[in-house]
């Protein structure tokens, strides 16, 4: 089969991979997982194309790991050692290797690790490919900070959470991007616009998320899905115009295919050409009712729940590539039976939200004997200060409720892991909700962990919490396919 993709110049070159493994031993999670799935990617009438892929397996980095006398005794030390040891000319020759194919084109450089199920918390990066020494150096430092994700404290945390050793080093993962050059406008410092190459739309997907239907995010430009500006709802509220975005920001993406100006709408794509290439696809509506068919059926021949990165290809007869794909286990929680004047919390069920993930993420029914409440300081304390006393609280409590103002929102990221993963609910008072996702890769770090996230009014949890460790014994009911959870006090 010939996979074509466009490059920087506008070019449509076409893409053979020869050995898509280099190096001994098993490839990570991320390509295998693609691999095994390809079968599906590229099954009948299936409406996806699979993305060809060079994957550099973790024993490749054994060597280099140990002149680098990296250990994790010594992790912040380990970093610095990293950072000052130089590939060999065999190990850059395998980075050659593994971009020769994608000549010419942008390409992701991902880390391949011990999971697949987009938890975005080790470093990837994009370059240009074109086979000159100056690529290959480039390469080379995007290695090594993808290797430094493994030392750094948030992965390491993860690793301990969901039980992966600590020694299960990332591999890499080459493919090329999916998308188009894009301009990247900053109206208020004209001087800043510049191009950029990115799909225009990307799409996070778990299928099967609740009663046969699916979770769909949606992001545009750079990040895309991935990004805190990403739309989420069930697949079967997809409209035309939930692929509309609002400018958020005075730094925006904004491609030929949005409409000039303010970016609040756009409009029918069917007239859309590019350097005479059709796209695929005639409009928004064709596109909606597209990745409604085409995840559908990817989720009826699987017969489970999946996790699915996808890419909007702005050239080629299916419009949707793969780029991401894994197993995730959904569970079927039963609602505990529970005296409704014992409840400190509930959530009126999904009839009263349509878009899902905001209110309540994960699954489960947790029994909690510690609740860590960590009170926001606005003139007292700065945002580093903050960071390091819920890193403090972490440290002291395991299988913990954890509660924090809304301002604290901000440090529910991954790149935060470590602050919380030892929390096996963490609760959020605001009088408002969220106006984004509480945590991207459609909360994949979370979901992963086992750690439930509720966000309630400000008059929650208003039982006399003392700031830090307080002991009191909770009962926490979630299901985020119902957006549904209460939380009940059982002293």
């Amino acid at each position: 089969m010939q996979y074509h993709f466009l490059s920087p110049q506008k070019k449509r070159l076409a893409v053979n991979v020869q050995n898509p493994v280099l190096g001994d031993g098993p490839t990570g999670k991320k390509s295998d997982a693609l691999r095994r799935h390809r079968g599906l990617i590229e099954g009948p009438d299936s409406g996806l194309n699979y993305v060809p892929n060079v994957a550099i397996t973790p024993s490749s980095f054994h060597d280099f790991l140990r002149r680098a006398r990296a250990s994790f005794e010594d992790p912040r030390q380990s970093r610095l050692s990293l950072y000052e040891t130089e590939f060999t000319p065999s190990e850059l020759d395998m980075f050659r290797e593994a971009m020769r194919p994608f000549d010419g084109l942008y390409i992701a450089v991902r880390s391949d690790e011990a999971t697949a199920a987009g938890v975005g918390l080790w470093h990837t990066d994009f370059m240009l490919a074109d086979g000159s020494t100056e690529s290959v150096r480039e390469f080379a430092a995007i290695a090594t900070a993808i290797i430094y994700s493994d030392y750094e404290n948030p992965v390491i945390a993860f690793k301990k959470r969901v039980g992966i050793p600590l020694e299960h080093n990332t591999g890499i993962l080459v493919m090329p991007v999916v998308g188009m050059p894009m301009d990247a406008i900053h109206s208020e410092d004209p001087d800043k616009n510049k191009t950029v190459f990115s799909s225009p739309y990307s799409f996070n997907v778990i299928t099967g998320f609740v009663d046969g239907d699916h979770l769909l995010a949606i992001g545009t430009g750079l990040g895309g899905a991935n990004n805190y500006g990403a739309k989420t709802m069930t697949l079967s509220t997809l409209a035309p115009n939930h692929l509309v975005f609002e400018r958020k920001s005075s730094n925006v993406l904004r491609s030929k295919l949005l409409v000039s100006g303010s970016m609040e709408r756009m409009s029918t794509l069917s007239d859309y050409r590019l350097d005479g290439f059709s796209m695929g696809w005639k409009s928004l509506e064709g596109l909606a009712a597209h990745l409604k068919k085409a995840v559908s059926l990817f989720h009826e021949r699987a017969g489970a729940p999946r996790y699915l990165e996808l890419a909007l290809n702005p050239i080629g007869e299916n419009p949707l590539s793969v780029v991401q794909c894994a197993e995730i286990a959904l569970p079927n929680v039963e609602k505990p039976d529970v005296n409704d004047k014992q409840k400190l919390y509930g959530t009126s069920g999904r009839s009263s939200r349509t878009a899902h993930g905001r209110e309540v993420l994960g699954r489960g029914v947790v029994e909690t004997e510690t609740v860590a409440y960590l009170k926001y300081d606005e003139d007292d304390k700065s945002h580093q200060e903050h960071r390091e006393e819920l890193e403090k609280l972490n440290a002291q409590a395991k299988n913990y409720f954890l509660v924090l103002d809304y301002f604290h929102l901000a440090h529910l990221v991954v790149d935060n892991f470590n602050l919380f993963s030892n929390a096996s609910v963490i609760f959020v008072r605001t009088d408002d909700l969220p106006k984004y996702d509480i945590a991207t890769h459609l909360s994949g770090s979370f979901r992963e962990a086992g750690i439930i996230v509720l966000v309630g009014d400000e008059n929650s949890f208003d039982i006399g919490l003392n700031k830090g460790i307080n002991k009191r014994r909770l009962l926490t009911y979630a299901h985020d396919g119902k957006q549904e959870a209460f939380v009940a006090v059982m002293d």
